[in-house]
């Protein structure tokens, strides 16, 4: 999977295909090839970022594969996984990506608990691993949110030359791994290791992408008392009747 940005703007390079419209990343199913479209985007003085794919959907128009790297997760992840991209065979709406994958994560999320709840039990330790695993990761989607302003302000001031907003944009990114020591994670070696990584402005934007809109879906999932199915009917009819479903959402709650 590929995805590339402006260096010094979250701007990100988009392409269009039919029926998913306009999209932030490309797929491809050889690194060669994903490896010359990141030289042909770098050539263009974008920034870009390369990652496997755990999995994908072809939104229902096929029947999605179990790839053998998934038969390796734990029963935990691979129920996230495939309950999200069950999500986009269910709803998607063509060239909203940031809705789409949003609103797939959520429900990953939530089925997912709910399945292993089913499974082992209210008070299993299964459960409540996968519980401190979703605060671990709320406490992240914060910390990276918090980065992705503040290198935002530094991106659009306007009395900031190019050279500034490159040594700034330096010193957040080195700054996570410290952010991940001050904050209160249940496991942070994990996430430890991810602040250590190599980040950038596309990484972020498709973190962004994937982690959007949580308390309106939250909101809107309690409405509906709870019930994951009909949080998704009512999904559906947003998504089929509004055409900014998160601005809805938004001046809703």
């Amino acid at each position: 999977n590929v995805s590339a940005c402006d260096p010094l703007a979250f701007e990100p390079q988009r392409w269009w295909f039919p029926i998913v419209g306009r999209v932030p990343y490309l797929g491809f199913f050889e690194k060669s090839q994903a490896l010359e479209k990141v030289a042909d985007l770098e050539e263009q003085g974008l920034e870009t970022y390369l990652r496997t794919a755990g999995a994908y959907s072809t939104l229902g128009y096929f029947e999605d594969p179990v790839l053998p790297s998934m038969l390796r997760w734990s029963e935990w992840t691979a129920a996230r996984v495939i309950l999200h991209e069950l999500t986009h065979a269910t709803i998607w709406l063509p060239g909203s990506v940031n809705f789409n994958e949003s609103v797939a994560n959520f429900v990953g999320d939530v089925a997912a608990l709910k399945f292993l709840k089913a499974k082992y039990g209210p008070k299993s330790q299964t459960l409540e691993r996968a519980k401190a695993s979703l605060k671990d990761q709320k406490i992240w989607r914060i910390l990276l949110q918090d980065l992705y302003q503040e290198l935002s302000e530094v991106y659009t001031h306007p009395d900031f030359t190019d050279e500034f907003k490159r040594r700034q944009k330096k010193k957040l990114y080195a700054s996570l791994p410290n952010r991940v020591q001050r904050a209160p994670f249940q496991y942070p070696n994990r996430y430890l290791a991810l602040a250590r990584q190599k980040w950038s402005n596309p990484r972020l934007m498709q973190f962004r992408t994937y982690n959007d809109n949580r308390k309106y879906f939250e909101s809107l999932l309690k409405d509906c008392d709870g019930d994951i199915l009909e949080f998704m009917k009512a999904m559906n009819r947003i998504a089929r009747n509004h055409r900014d479903p998160v601005n809805y959402l938004k001046q809703r709650y």
